[in-house]
């Protein structure tokens, strides 16, 4: 491993051979995955046209996820990260099949639709923990920012692209089975990268192997808690995802607002991923932010100002603009809350630790999904949509007045937990 104090180059964790495999199998994933997304939104508005039952769907996405992430990451924790990731990314994979099947047979129902996405939900509860416990075992520690930004990058990209294709898809009447259908080939790609990977086990806790799973959860909940900047930051963002949960109404928006169809769908959940591609993009080519706790706190304000105007344009580019600065601001956040809890958590719980997280930045915005479709059934979608973006600014000052220690937060050297070697090693030397 490269020591631990010398900084590394940018792009540099590109050059370990496990995880850039891993990287491109997971974006060619993300790709099918985000076309999906674009064909369950057009399909379940064409449905319903119902912002209630459209946040229905973030009920669906959360609730599993919320019920599941304590068991994924007390899983991930004791079992082979990589056997994990190639179960769950199977499950979703045969999930893509039952929508293509149940598409190209005009069977699909509400219910249906719902169930399956509750089914995708819960595989996605125990594969998080194990590959957020799983990218930190595959580079050096001080490749490990760069490497966390290029994962960010590698899958906003695909959260550009995929909208897109799938807008374009569906404007073009080739109709979802074909989304789905990709969907499913996409995920050939991950597995065949995690096929190729050596078993990836947890450091041994000595002593606790014994543990149950609830004592084991609960562990990893006073680590959290005793870490005063994981949990800070870890509560703002599920608040402003909460708040800025608004993509589950761009297909009311693309219709009511901006009178498009597919396309303009499409352009609307892509402009979101692309404003974070290029900050994603921009920082993997810099130093890693030192000051730390005030960039996350201004960038939470920049992506609740996005929000807000974006609301308010009744044109499409000026509203493909604000989208464009809110994902920007919102992947620099992201990338330093992910460097804060992969830095600070030792190796033994990152898959607790990753599981508690996951509650957070998934279940805030599906949990924000249904609130964001109950608020625009009474106020508009534009309306609620604004309402939301305001209470992310107004929570965004509360936390830079409450909290001094994120306000003055750098990184320092001493803030960085890392784990040991692994006992096995890739062909390139480095850490497997």
């Amino acid at each position: 491993m490269a020591a631990e104090g010398k900084a590394a180059r940018p792009w540099s964790a590109w050059g370990v051979r496990p995880f850039r495999r891993l990287l491109i199998g997971q974006a060619a994933s993300s790709l099918g995955t985000q076309m999906q997304q674009v064909a369950l939104a057009w399909q379940l508005w064409s449905l319903t046209h119902d912002p209630l039952v459209m946040g229905a769907m973030g009920l669906a996405k959360a609730l599993p996820i919320l019920f599941l992430a304590p068991l994924g990451g007390v899983r991930a924790d004791r079992r082979d990260r990589r056997r994990i990731m190639l179960v769950t990314q199977a499950m979703m994979a045969l999930v893509a099949v039952i929508f293509l099947l149940l598409t190209v047979t005009q069977r699909l129902t509400v219910p249906l639709l719902l169930g399956l996405v509750a089914l995708h939900a819960g595989a996605v509860a125990f594969d998080n923990p194990a590959r957020g416990a799983l990218v930190p075992a595959l580079v050096p520690s001080n490749r490990l920012a760069h490497a966390l930004s290029l994962s960010v990058s590698g899958w906003q990209m695909a959260a550009v692209a995929g909208p897109l294709a799938g807008g374009l898809i569906l404007a073009g009447g080739h109709g979802a089975g074909l989304i789905h259908a990709l969907d499913a080939a996409s995920y050939l790609a991950v597995l065949a990268a995690l096929y190729r990977l050596p078993s990836i086990l947890p450091e041994t806790d000595t002593g606790r192997a014994d543990q149950s799973a609830w004592t084991s959860w609960l562990e990893g909940w006073r680590f959290m808690l005793a870490d005063r900047l994981l949990w800070t930051t870890m509560v703002i963002d599920f608040a402003s995802t909460f708040l800025g949960a608004s993509m589950v109404l761009m297909p009311a928006i693309a219709e009511q607002i901006h009178r498009g169809s597919a396309r303009e769908l499409g352009m609307l959940m892509a402009a979101q991923p692309l404003g974070a591609t290029l900050a994603a993009g921009l920082l993997s080519l810099m130093p890693p932010i030192r000051r730390e706790g005030p960039v996350f706190l201004m960038m939470i304000g920049v992506y609740g100002l996005g929000w807000t105007a974006f609301g308010q344009m009744q044109s499409l580019l000026p509203a493909l603009l604000c989208l464009v600065v809110a994902g920007a601001a919102d992947s620099i956040s992201t990338v330093i809350r992910a460097h804060l809890r992969q830095a600070r958590t030792p190796d033994a719980m990152r898959g607790r630790v990753t599981s508690i997280g996951m509650m957070f930045y998934i279940g805030g915005p599906q949990l924000g999904e249904a609130e964001a479709g109950a608020v625009a059934r009474w106020l508009g979608p534009g309306a609620a949509v604004s309402v939301g973006g305001a209470a992310i600014l107004t929570l965004a000052a509360l936390a830079a007045a409450r909290t001094p220690e994120l306000r003055r937060h750098q990184v320092q050297r001493t803030d960085i937990r890392t784990a040991p070697e692994a006992s096995s090693a890739t062909p390139d030397g480095l850490k497997a």
